[in-house]
């Protein structure tokens, strides 16, 4: 289809609007027709003309970011698009102190390390050994069946009461236990009491 700009003048202003146009036929006397020069598209808006093969305003408009579909595509990054970070709180059993306590659960989901937990205390009980146990409920999100505990790390504190310690897990070591299930963490001090937990929380392992 041909392109052929036309000149619109109306009591507000002038403007140019693009419009198909047809071949004039040749004469009668002759039967040879000539197809007419393709027109450069052009357009007018505001005062501005914008011409081009494609015109300009096509090449500069504002284009979406589309996902991407393609077996050959590489994800930039390798954050778990279903599990990320939680930072848990850990509340006192009973009368223990504690000032502040934390669990950081880092699913990096990567080559060497799937899982990175992270673990602090500020203002237990000073010069006091503790030992951190992740109490993972296979397939059970509310955490109530089929319970594996196993300890991850042992925190020692300080005169102060404060201490930090960090598990990580390789691939292998999650390596049929996929799903959607549910944990939650505990610390024990030195006479195997719980003096320390989190609340449940489901995590999802691909």
């Amino acid at each position: 289809m041909t392109l052929c700009t036309v000149e619109l003048t109306s009591w507000r202003s002038s403007s140019r609007f693009l419009t198909p146009c047809r071949a004039i036929r040749a004469s009668s006397s002759s039967r040879a027709t000539r197809a007419p020069a393709r027109r450069p598209c052009s357009r007018q808006r505001s005062g501005q003309r914008v011409s081009g093969p494609a015109g300009s305003w096509w090449r500069d408009r504002p284009r979406r970011r589309l996902a991407c579909r393609s077996p050959r595509c590489v994800p930039i990054a390798t954050a778990d698009s279903v599990y990320h970070t939680e930072h848990l709180a850990r509340r006192p059993v009973g009368d223990a102190p504690l000032r502040s306590g934390s669990v950081t659960n880092i699913k990096a989901q990567g080559p060497k390390v799937y899982a990175h937990e992270v673990y602090v205390l500020n203002g237990a009980l000073p010069n006091e050994t503790y030992t951190v146990t992740n109490v993972f409920h296979y397939l059970d999100p509310e955490c109530v069946d089929n319970v594996f505990p196993f300890d991850t790390a042992v925190m020692t504190t300080g005169p102060d009461g404060n201490a930090r310690a960090e598990a990580k897990f390789a691939p292998a070591d999650v390596a049929g236990f996929e799903g959607v299930s549910g944990v939650f963490w505990t610390v024990r001090d030195s006479d195997g009491d719980v003096v320390y937990e989190t609340e449940c929380t489901a995590v999802t392992l691909d």
